[in-house]
């Protein structure tokens, strides 16, 4: 039988933790909710497509929501590398 390397996007998994984790508790993200998620993201090395617009997604979730200094700033420098209108 012949193994494949293919890597998986991890965007569902991006997108379980969010919703069962880091927004279950206040509905929105803390500095190390962002961190995990960043992992789980560049778990390969990449995000990819589908990660991308999962985060935008998320992202979505957050408008109105307060977060912190680090949090915003980390979250401006993704909407930088990967604009909204690339993933729509």
């Amino acid at each position: 039988m012949e193994e494949h390397a293919a890597t998986a996007s991890r965007a569902k998994e991006l997108i379980a933790y969010a919703y069962l984790h880091a927004f279950a508790n206040d509905g929105t993200l803390d500095d190390h909710e962002l961190e995990f998620m960043k992992k789980l993201a560049l778990k390969d090395g990449v995000i990819d497509d589908e990660e991308a617009r999962a985060i935008h997604r998320l992202l979505d979730h957050l408008e109105g929501h307060a977060i912190s200094t680090k949090v915003a700033s980390t979250l401006g420098a993704f909407r930088q590398l990967y604009p909204r209108e690339h993933y729509l």
